[in-house]
């Protein structure tokens, strides 16, 4: 999920915003992070503006993504539960989307502040250097169907093939101005992805992307989809606004058709990650009717496809992504307060 008050590309007020919140953000120097060294609750980062994603090379072990409060992509080492060292991407403006396909091999996806796109692999915790692709227009979401293949999606339906953790090549998505949020790899050339039309600020979309090409299919029970798991090779978990921008969304996709939709009242819902094939977390923030800013922090269990009791998150403003690291433990990222209080932030639960 690219947090509204940066990216500002998920609904005309949070365009608006996004923009007024750029304005303060300047060139960059890292700080340390300052957390409570208690594993549960939130922790806020002093150097960090928003947190977008996270992804665990191990129980213990997880990287965290955003950008600095100096704007400047960040990659955040996050162990069992507690944000420590912050590393700054110079090539980038904001780090959106990382995945962990092995114990000690990340890829961190984002974007520079002329919206092109940026591939960082993290080796053994280490970050390598940028790789920025001039013909593509920012990256939200990677993930891969092996360590050696991965699938980076993201602004204008653009698609990266990332090699063990170089760029193979870039795909255009073409003139049609939709933004991929989500992808599942099923194989080495085969994904499902989600999105929303950035133009009309909806439908939400559903679809495939194949040999860097998507195709894809409206939802007409959500006006965004942005987050996507897929807890078996039939079944994925999809997430995302609902009929109206107060209202969060989930739904089974089976086959590439959505099924079993639900609306979440008054909780607009960003990211999901799947525990078991009957049991997953959806984070997000809640909602109301006219409000332009998300008013807290929201996690919200799925069992059995079906959304339970939102579970509001004190301290934070919003949560953007979300990882489970084991079955009895996850942490989720997102930003707390505006303006130069902003402050990224991560939220280890059970």
């Amino acid at each position: 999920m690219r947090s509204w008050m940066v990216t500002g590309i998920r609904t005309g007020a949070a365009f608006l915003c996004g923009l007024l919140a750029l304005a303060w953000l300047a060139p960059a120097t890292a700080a340390p992070a300052i957390a409570s060294r208690s594993a549960a609750g939130v922790h806020a980062l002093a150097s960090v503006a928003f947190l977008d994603g996270i992804a665990c090379e191990s129980r213990s072990q997880c990287f965290a993504v955003g950008s600095s409060r100096h704007g400047q992509g960040v990659i955040v080492a996050v162990k069992a539960g507690v944000p420590g060292k912050v590393t700054t991407v110079p090539a980038s403006d904001a780090m959106e989307g990382i995945t962990c396909p092995t114990k000690s091999f990340c890829v961190a996806v984002g974007r520079t502040k002329t919206v092109e796109s940026v591939i960082v692999p993290v080796r053994n915790g280490k970050a390598a250097k940028a790789d920025v692709v001039k013909s593509s227009h920012g990256m939200y979401a990677i993930n891969c169907h092996t360590w050696a293949s991965c699938w980076a999606v993201g602004q204008d339906k653009d698609a990266i093939h990332v090699v063990n953790g170089a760029i193979a090549k870039a795909y255009s998505g073409g003139p049609a101005p939709d933004g991929l949020y989500g992808v599942a790899c099923s194989s080495a050339t085969s994904c499902t992805v989600v999105g929303q039309a950035q133009v009309s600020f909806g439908p939400g979309y559903v679809g495939t992307l194949k040999t860097g090409k998507s195709h894809l299919t409206s939802v007409s029970q959500s006006l965004g989809v942005y987050g996507i798991a897929c807890p078996s090779s039939t079944t994925c978990i999809v997430v995302g606004f609902g009929t109206t921008y107060n209202k969060g969304m989930t739904a089974v996709l089976r086959s590439g058709h959505v099924s079993a939709a639900h609306q979440v009242a008054k909780t607009v819902l960003t990211a999901v990650v799947c525990r078991t094939s009957n049991s997953c977390v959806a984070v997000g923030y809640s909602s109301r009717s006219g409000a332009l800013a998300p008013l807290g922090g929201a996690v919200v269990p799925i069992k059995s496809h079906v959304p339970g009791k939102v579970k509001p998150v004190v301290g934070v403003s919003e949560l953007s992504g979300v990882a489970c690291p084991s079955a009895g433990s996850c942490i989720a990222v997102g930003f707390h307060g505006h303006g130069k209080a902003q402050r990224g932030v991560v939220y280890a639960f059970k």
